[in-house]
């Protein structure tokens, strides 16, 4: 039994996420480049074959990279899947690569899944009639204008979240068991999606 003081919770309640703190512009710029000379220097670490190295580079960047600038963080967590990829490190390649999935899917939102009402109504309210996102929450609206900041678009992250999506898919594939195998049918899916319009036969190319 409830006590009456204990506020009723309904079962589709989200709890909302404070938005983060943003860095004045001098020390954001400064960290920022921190984080890319590490990644410099990581990048050239995987070219000549170090990949255990590469990783431990690209952590470094983590380390230094402002939280809130998510695509720079999604970069890096896509090349620590890259090199678990190279490793034959499929488990680790997966959730490299989901951790730079999650970012991207900070800046631009998924849609609402329509198999339960409540999302569909969810999906009606922030589409709209004519499908097009009216609203987004103070959280997404500063990682949008970072994104912006930082001179990236959202056509650089659906590009990326093609990328990621090649990787984790590639890795889910070498997994194994029936599970792996129907999520990494899942991703080749979304990658066939009209939101990932990018053709997959350059960037399979890449590492």
């Amino acid at each position: 039994m409830t006590s009456q003081s204990e506020p009723a919770i309904k079962p589709d309640a989200t709890v909302a996420t404070p938005p983060p703190e943003i860095f004045p512009p001098d020390e954001e710029k400064q960290l920022l480049n921190e984080a890319t000379a590490e990644k410099t220097t990581a990048n050239a670490t995987f070219t000549s074959g170090e990949y255990t190295g590469a990783i431990q580079g690209y952590e470094k960047a983590l380390a230094v990279c402002p939280t809130y600038l998510e695509y720079d963080i999604a970069v890096l967590r896509s090349n620590i899947a890259a090199c678990h990829l190279k490793l034959q490190e499929w488990k680790q390649a997966v959730e490299s690569a989901t951790l730079a999935l999650d970012a991207l899917d900070r800046l631009d939102p998924p849609p609402p899944s329509p198999s339960t009402p409540s999302s569909k109504n969810n999906a009606e309210a922030s589409t709209g009639s004519g499908g097009t996102i009216t609203e987004i929450s103070d959280t997404t609206e500063l990682l949008l204008s970072a994104l912006t900041r930082t001179h990236h678009s959202i056509n650089d992250v659906h590009k990326l979240r093609t990328k990621a999506l090649l990787r984790r898919a590639k890795a889910r594939q070498q997994v194994g068991g029936w599970a792996s195998l129907q999520a990494a049918l899942e991703d080749y899916q979304a990658l066939s999606t009209p939101s990932s319009p990018h053709a997959l036969s350059s960037l399979a190319k890449k590492p």
